[in-house]
Order: C-alpha cells, then sequence, then structure tokens
C-alpha cells in the first residue's frame, strides 16, 4: 500500500452521514496543491446510504480515494485507528483530518499549512480558525475566539482555561511520532471514550508546538448526533486521565519540568473524577451534600 509520493494523507472517518458526506469530499477536491495526496475514507458500517455515495467518488477518483466500507462496526475509535493505520500505511509525511459531517471551504488550506509545517520543523501540529454550523438551528452561529496563536502539550491540556477552542476539523499534523507508537497498545488506553481527535493531537504535540494559522478554511457543523454533544466533566476527566497516562506510560516526554508538570497535573484530574463519580453516586440515591 505504501507510496512515498503521497505527502498527505487525509483522513476522513463516516458513520451516518449522508446528509453531509458528499460536502466533505467535495471540500477535499478543491484542494490546490503541488504535492501528491491521498483521502482515506472508512465508513463504519453505516446503515443509510453513505456507502452508495463513498462509492460514488472512489470510483470516479481511483488515484485520489482510498474508500473501505468496513465489514464490521468498529466503534468511533476502532473507525479512527483503522483510517490512521491506513493514512501511515501510505508513507504520509502528514496527516490532515475531516471527519465526515465537518468540510472545509478554503482550496488552498492544505497548502497553506503543509508549506508552514515544512518550514518550522518545531511545530508539529498546525490548525486554523473555522466557522461552525448549527445543524438543529440550520444556520451558523458564533463559536468562541482562539485565545493563542502557538500553543504546547501542556496549554492544549489546559485549553478551556487558554481559550484554546480549536476545531478538528481544521488539523494538520506531522505524522512522525504515531509510527512509533503501537496501535494494539493504544487502543487499549483509548476504549470507551469519545475525544479520539484529542487524544490523538495530545500525542503528537509530545513531539512539537501548535500553531494556529489566521485563516478560515473549514466548518465545523454541530449536531445532536456528534460526540461533541454527549461530553460532560465525567467525559472530559475521563479522556485526559487516559491520554496522560499514555503519554507518562510510554514516556514520550523527555523534558523533566514538563513531565513532572503532566503528572501533577494526572494526579489532580483522577481526584476531581473520583470526586464527581461519588457526588454523582449520592445524588442518584437521593443523598444531599452539604448543607
Amino acid at each position: 500500500m505504501e507510496d512515498n509520493d503521497i505527502l498527505v494523507a487525509i483522513s476522513l472517518v463516516t458513520y451516518n452521514h449522508e446528509d453531509y458526506i458528499r460536502q466533505a469530499i467535495e471540500g477535499i477536491l478543491i484542494q490546490q496543491v503541488d504535492f501528491k495526496i491521498k483521502l482515506i475514507i472508512t465508513n463504519d458500517c453505516s446503515s443509510d446510504n453513505t456507502d452508495i455515495i463513498c462509492r460514488e467518488y472512489a470510483i470516479k477518483y481511483p488515484e485520489l480515494v482510498d474508500y473501505e466500507n468496513l465489514k464490521n462496526n468498529k466503534g468511533m475509535v476502532g473507525n479512527w485507528l483503522y483510517n490512521l493505520q491506513k493514512c501511515l500505511n501510505y508513507g504520509a509525511q502528514f496527516i490532515a483530518i475531516c471527519e465526515g459531517d465537518d468540510y472545509w471551504i478554503d482550496s488552498l488550506k492544505l497548502k497553506k499549512q503543509v508549506e508552514f509545517l515544512k518550514r518550522n520543523e518545531e511545530f508539529a501540529v498546525c490548525n486554523t480558525h473555522c466557522k461552525i454550523f448549527n445543524q438543529t438551528l440550520d444556520k451558523f452561529i458564533e463559536g468562541k475566539q482562539i485565545g493563542m496563536k502557538e500553543y504546547s502539550l501542556i496549554d492544549f491540556q489546559l485549553k478551556s482555561e487558554n481559550n484554546l477552542n480549536i476545531s478538528t476539523c481544521t488539523t494538520v499534523f506531522e505524522a512522525s511520532i504515531l509510527k512509533k507508537i503501537n496501535f494494539i497498545k493504544l487502543k487499549k488506553y483509548m476504549s470507551n471514550i469519545s475525544a479520539v481527535d484529542s487524544f490523538i493531537i495530545s500525542i503528537v504535540l509530545t513531539s512539537g508546538l501548535g500553531k494556529v494559522l489566521n485563516d478560515v478554511t473549514a466548518v465545523y457543523r454541530i449536531t445532536d448526533k456528534g460526540a461533541s454533544s454527549k461530553f460532560n466533566k465525567y467525559s472530559w476527566h475521563k479522556i485526559r486521565i487516559k491520554t496522560l497516562s499514555f503519554i507518562i506510560d510510554f514516556n514520550l516526554i523527555k523534558n523533566y519540568e514538563h513531565l513532572t508538570w503532566l503528572k501533577s497535573r494526572l494526579k489532580k484530574i483522577k481526584s476531581n473524577y473520583y470526586k464527581f463519580r461519588v457526588i454523582n453516586f449520592l445524588k442518584y440515591f437521593g443523598i444531599r451534600i452539604g448543607s
């Protein structure tokens, strides 16, 4: 499968996105690049017409599109990791992400981000600004501003405090760190979580900084079926515990001060996580807390 000429692999995971997937693919087709790209689509056994639409593009653009309708439902984590492994198998230096319900609107998106990463080797991730479309309201809404132009792994772990409101659909990252990761072990750490993107970006940030370009290049779509719609404090604590545990357990951080901070952060998150579970357990049985 490896093709050393492919510079960028575009990861597109989809499940029951028949109303959106065409727009996602078209946003990739408009990209104006002077390097070779490959679009890897993995459909997690959708029950709607997603497969029919994806096959249409795979037939029309066989050199560009690698499409697979999975035989068995892998779930969000399984589909993401399977797709990323296929991206790595193509030998791509960079991986771009666009989920099946989001889409790109800037034809120079990839070119700008890849050129930045190639010129600035201390950076491992490149994002941009995006528009936000609320599917339920059927209109664009004002999103939170991104409060930083450059960020580290620590900044990313504190993204709510830092107003680091980056959207996954704008992400392009350097793939070398993932080539060193054991995906079987990674999947075990990522079981039963929803924010696969946050986990992966955290791993990549162990190898360099993140950059946010000023351009608006994509549309992030909010739907009632999206993973982010199901998040709460419990979910985020669980995601961060598993993310930091993986990074620490597999010695991905070489900077002693950063490692010390991450260990302290992990301890604090675990404490809050267990407090949250106890409080909700007591509430479930009608036990009042405090006066």
